[in-house]
């Protein structure tokens, strides 16, 4: 079932439902809470959404459970690219 909701997540966002996407990555993350792709996948759409305090818990919860996860550290370390990300719309 953890499998399925994150691959929904992955779908809709790949087609910029980003509310769609959080909500099938919270599906997902609520039977496992230990995947760092779904919370760092989650973390993306809350960007998409402008929702950064709820990025950055999933980035750093990300980090956590990968602190090798390199998107989710620079993402969580420079919120200077979350700026810059938001005024220029660049696609990560």
């Amino acid at each position: 079932i953890t499998l399925t909701h994150f691959a929904l997540g992955v779908n809709l966002f790949n087609s910029k439902d980003y509310e769609g996407s959080k909500i099938e990555f919270s599906r997902s993350i609520d039977y496992c809470d230990k995947i760092p792709e779904a919370f760092n996948n989650r973390g993306r759409a809350c960007l998409e959404l402008r929702q950064i305090d709820l990025a950055l818990y999933d980035f750093e919860k990300t980090i956590e459970l990968d602190p090798t996860h390199a998107f989710a550290q620079s993402i969580f370390k420079n919120t200077t690219e979350i700026q810059n990300y938001l005024l220029m719309g660049e696609n990560l």
